[in-house]
């Protein structure tokens, strides 16, 4: 893990802990070594850098629109440091996904956002296929991850501590993905059963 990476997950689960209370669960679910999907449900700007430093003992990789690349040089820097690369989220874009499998083939930790948006009411979106596509040509398994409450100002989070919080559920094998054929249905039944066992995990009380 690199010095920065790891510098700046403290950082966030501290003064995001101290703030706001942010909560962690299920880190036990996470493989500790080899190529895995973090795959989580999508409800703002903050769930990339927030589901990442929840993760905490291995660094996360995920890929975010080309236009956030633009913002400012200081912002790329930041989302560059926290190991975002860019992608053309409109169309196929072949080199974030040679990038992708390159990620997973070096055994790292792939941040994925099924939902391909935020869900800014804080409803459950219908997933892409991505999800689905990847984890079949890589043969890596899926930890389905709920994020709560970070779909509101940093204001109402201080007000109400303790609505922000990470679950990580338990990992979809690939042993258990490779029963789905690798086509178009298959991999949308992958996408729907993650985004199901995503809800699951809602309702769980922490």
């Amino acid at each position: 893990m690199k010095l920065r990476y790891r510098i700046a997950t403290r950082i966030v689960n501290y003064t995001w802990g101290l703030l706001f209370g942010f909560k962690v669960s299920g880190r036990e679910n996470i493989p500790k070594t080899g190529g895995v999907i973090i795959a989580s449900n999508h409800l703002s700007y903050y769930d990339p850098p927030l589901v990442g430093a929840a993760v905490y003992f291995r660094e996360c990789f995920y890929f975010t629109k080309k236009g956030l690349f633009t913002v400012s040089k200081w912002f790329t820097w930041l989302i560059r440091a926290l190991n975002a690369y860019p992608a053309d989220t409109k169309k196929l874009d072949r080199k974030a996904l040679m990038k992708t499998f390159d990620v997973l083939g070096k055994g790292r930790v792939l941040l994925f956002f099924p939902e391909g948006t935020r869900s800014k009411k804080g409803t459950f979106l219908s997933p892409n296929v991505g999800v689905g596509y990847i984890a079949l040509k890589t043969h890596v398994p899926i930890v389905p991850t709920f994020v709560s409450g970070t779909n509101v100002s940093l204001w109402r989070l201080f007000l109400n501590r303790g609505k922000v919080y990470v679950k990580f559920g338990e990992p979809f094998s690939p042993e258990y993905l490779s029963q789905f054929e690798n086509n178009k249905q298959g991999r949308e039944k992958i996408a729907e059963e993650v985004m199901r066992r995503i809800k699951d995990i809602s309702k769980i009380k922490y």
